[in-house]
Formats: C-alpha cells, sequence, structure tokens
C-alpha cells in the first residue's frame, strides 16, 4: 500500500528534480566593470580614450541589464516558489 506523503516530503522530492539555483551574479558583473575601468582603460592611449568610453559606456549598460535581467528572475523564481509551497 503506497504511503502518502507529508507536504514536506512531496516539496523535498521537488526539490530534487529542480534545476540547480544560480546565486547572485553581480560580483562577477563588478569583476568585470572593475577589469575595464582599472586594467583595460590604462592602456588606451590618449587619441582613442573617447572611443574606449563610447564603447565602455555601452559594455556597462548591457552588463547593467543583465543585473537586473538576473534579480527579476530570482524575485519571479521565489514568488512561484511560494506560490507552490502555499497550493501544496
Amino acid at each position: 500500500m503506497p504511503t502518502k506523503l507529508t507536504r514536506t516530503d512531496k516539496i523535498a522530492k521537488y526539490k530534487e528534480k529542480a534545476p540547480t539555483y544560480v546565486g547572485p551574479t553581480c560580483k562577477y558583473i563588478d569583476h568585470i566593470q572593475t577589469v575595464l575601468d582599472e586594467e583595460i582603460k590604462p592602456l588606451i592611449s590618449d587619441k582613442d580614450e573617447d572611443f574606449f568610453y563610447e564603447i565602455s559606456k555601452q559594455i556597462n549598460a548591457q552588463l547593467e541589464f543583465i543585473r537586473s535581467s538576473n534579480d527579476t528572475l530570482r524575485r519571479s523564481s521565489k514568488y512561484w516558489y511560494e506560490s507552490f509551497k502555499k497550493e501544496l
């Protein structure tokens, strides 16, 4: 006769099959921005400085979009997980 799983057991069973959760990525984004400013910028000649700033601005904008998107995904994941737990 099959045993009835408790709510906690059901959640644990789903967690076993869940994909791994990616933690905060902000430190990696921050590192890329630091490398750009502290390691790449000094290598740029004066005549290419304007070009570097334009490219740097575009890269930073993309990185901030990724940071924001990752935050949205984490909040969405938490919402759905909490909603799922309430339904069980």
